[in-house]
């Protein structure tokens, strides 16, 4: 349980792109954070039992600054966790996966 939570927490710290607004967050079913408040918070409940029982699944973790920038975070969960992250306007590209065997 400690190893995926963790996992979790780096995820959050990668910054992410600017072409998504939090209209399409919340229409895409994201966890949101940042000022926009906390939207979704309870589907990591559901991502963190089925990582913990084996079970496929894949959330992504919303954040915007103050300036409104989206940090996009997808995480895969297989029989690794995959972390996908894209950073934020001046750096457009996307960072190349993370690979987290349990």
């Amino acid at each position: 349980m400690i190893k995926p939570f963790i996992l979790l927490l780096c995820a959050l710290a990668v910054t992410g792109c600017n072409s998504y607004s939090l209209e399409d967050a919340k229409k895409n079913g994201d966890i949101i954070t940042g000022p926009p408040g906390e939207i979704n918070p309870d589907k990591i409940d559901g991502f963190m039992k089925d990582v913990e029982n084996g079970q496929k699944n894949k959330i992504r973790i919303t954040s915007y600054t103050i300036e409104g920038e989206p940090i996009l975070n997808d995480l895969y969960y297989r029989l690794y966790l995959k972390i996908s992250s894209c950073f934020p306007a001046e750096n457009r590209a996307r960072l190349p996966p993370f690979l987290c065997p349990l």
